[in-house]
């Protein structure tokens, strides 16, 4: 994190920074996984079975589910992953749906019906931001009274 500010009594903010620094909130793995899980969530809306809580495209596209089971949301490290790799009749078709890892391939008959991964994680991602700089504020606003 990076604090700045105009000097102008340097012992007080120095004083000020090592007070708050220890409350600050860690983002750790939990945090984040979950903002991941969540993403992956809003991009395959599984519901079981083979059925998803996004409109049908009709025209004989037929669902089976091997798109919301292929779902796995793991650690490695420090790093969370989302993968999704699903196949029918051999051939791997996920990135026609909710894109690649760039949002990119979606197919156009699934655009504006399913949200690309790239986009539920930025979402995620924008959210946990902004709930970790909320915290943020309200220690610093806490500490200066």
């Amino acid at each position: 994190m990076r604090l700045s500010a105009s000097i102008t009594n340097a012992d007080n903010i120095k004083l000020g920074i090592r007070n708050i620094g220890h409350r600050l909130p860690d983002v750790d793995n939990a945090d984040v996984k979950d903002a991941m899980e969540k993403a992956a969530k809003l991009s395959i809306p599984y519901d079981g079975g083979n059925s998803y809580a996004v409109p049908e495209t009709g025209g004989g596209y037929e669902r089976t589910g091997n798109l919301g089971r292929s779902v796995m949301v793991w650690q490695r490290g420090a790093s969370t992953v989302i993968e999704v790799e699903a196949y029918r009749r051999g051939r791997k078709y996920d990135p026609y749906v909710i894109g690649d890892r760039d949002g990119g391939m979606q197919a156009e008959i699934h655009q504006g019906r399913w949200i690309t991964m790239r986009d539920a994680v930025d979402y995620q991602l924008d959210d946990l931001i902004e709930k970790i700089d909320d915290d943020n504020q309200t220690l610093i606003n806490q500490e200066l009274g």
